[in-house]
């Protein structure tokens, strides 16, 4: 590659001539991104109804937590859990994220518990009920039972029948 010389430098430089204008020219490209970038931001910000964009930061740090050191460095018990909510996305509303799970678990209690083979213990035969009678409740129960295991099954049934019980309900 030729060498520049130049009268006032009183030496070869290794430069090529043509890197000092690459070089102006790219740092000029790059002031231009940036003016162009900060241009849409402000556009952004000035839209009605959008909020700020949320930034991400790293999940281990908590340098953007809104808890003092004390509370942050205390140790969770063993059996803590956490509750099951979704992780939030960032791309809608935080408060409906966080609304929709207050709405779930208002109703909770009203959810329908899976019913298992111990719940057949509960039905017993009425005092005055035919054994027709007790064993098609008894089946409505037990076919109500997913997963249902034929033997564990039969066995309340049987319990009930037997002339050792004395728990008949009136």
């Amino acid at each position: 590659m030729p060498t520049l010389k130049m009268p006032n430098s009183g030496g070869d430089t290794t430069r090529p001539p043509t890197m000092l204008n690459v070089d102006r020219s790219a740092h000029e490209n790059a002031k231009d991104v940036l003016k162009r970038l900060d241009a849409m931001k402000s556009m952004v910000e000035r839209l009605p109804g959008v909020g700020p964009p949320i930034r991400k930061s790293n999940p281990d740090s908590y340098a953007n937590t809104p808890f003092t050191k004390e509370i942050i460095l205390i140790e969770l018990p063993r059996k803590f859990s956490f509750l099951n909510i979704k992780v939030y996305d960032g791309t809608y509303d935080p408060d409906d994220h966080i609304a929709h799970d207050k709405f779930l678990e208002q109703f909770a209690s009203s959810r329908n518990l899976e019913k298992t083979t111990n719940g057949l213990y509960e039905i017993l035969q009425h005092r005055v009920e035919p054994l027709r009678g007790y064993i098609a409740r008894f089946n409505e129960a037990k076919v109500a039972i997913p997963e249902c295991n034929v033997p564990t099954a039969t066995l309340p049934s049987r319990e009930a029948c037997s002339p050792t019980v004395t728990s008949i309900r009136s």
